[in-house]
């Protein structure tokens, strides 16, 4: 396999770029993405994870191209060497962008990291819906009360999912963190049981069962589809035809 990024004119048909654990990525290549990205309006999720000599120069690179390019909705940085420099020009960078989720865990990124991504959040242009900072170890319930107290006071906040298992955060702090996404999580579903069905089930055709009739058929009445007392008529009949037909017979043969 070649080790270079595809040209702009081929992730121009693209709509993924997953470079995971290539051990040739580093930020010149991530240098590379970005330009592509400032032109392509295809790529909507591009994945650095585990691309080990990635660092903040890449992460600027990227955060600069976000800043023209309104298609790209997923980025991943994980366990790469972006610090809270990246992390900082990411973060500014996702306002002005079509962002809706961001991987940083496993990365070295603290508090000053998460005062930036605090900032993001507070914009009412802010798209994120997912953030994931896990095991940044840098990050103390400083940098996790922020982003609460950004999410909490924008009502225009999409953000559903903030990862921050493996952080140095209080166990106070992170039954605040669950119960801040409780109650939206909790909220979303109630609106959405408010919604009225947008399909409806058809009522089901009455099943005809063989041998129902009205009740004028018990008394001998034929219907449409005849009726028990007309199938007893007609075995009659004809077992009365077939004894004349017999005797006839017989007759014939005794003269």
């Amino acid at each position: 396999m070649s080790q270079q990024i595809p040209a702009p004119s081929v992730l121009a048909q693209k709509k993924e770029l997953n470079l995971f654990a290539k051990s040739w990525v580093g930020s010149s290549q991530a240098s590379a993405v970005a330009e592509a990205l400032k032109s392509n309006t295809s790529l909507t999720f591009v994945g650095f994870r585990e691309c080990r000599t990635v660092d903040n120069s890449g992460a600027l690179a990227i955060a600069d191209a976000l800043r023209v390019n309104s298609t790209l909705r997923k980025l991943s940085f994980e366990s790469t060497k972006v610090g809270d420099r990246g992390a900082a020009a990411l973060a500014a960078a996702i306002p002005l962008s079509g962002l809706t989720r961001l991987d940083l865990g496993y990365c070295s990124i603290g508090n000053a990291g998460a005062l930036a991504f605090a900032r993001a959040i507070s914009s009412e242009a802010c798209q994120l819906e997912t953030l994931h900072l896990d095991y940044c170890a840098g990050i103390t319930d400083e940098g996790a009360a922020a982003i609460l107290t950004a999410k909490a006071e924008n009502d225009n906040c999409v953000l559903t999912t903030l990862g921050l298992n493996g952080t140095s955060i209080s166990s106070a702090m992170r039954k605040r963190i669950d119960t801040a996404f409780r109650v939206r999580d909790t909220a979303a579903r109630a609106t959405a049981a408010a919604l009225p069905k947008a399909v409806k089930k058809r009522p089901r055709p009455p099943v005809s069962v063989l041998g129902d009739q009205p009740a004028a058929a018990a008394t001998g009445s034929t219907g449409t589809n005849g009726s028990t007392a007309d199938v007893k008529n007609v075995a009659t009949n004809l077992a009365s035809h077939n004894s004349i037909v017999t005797r006839n017979v017989i007759a014939k043969f005794s003269s």
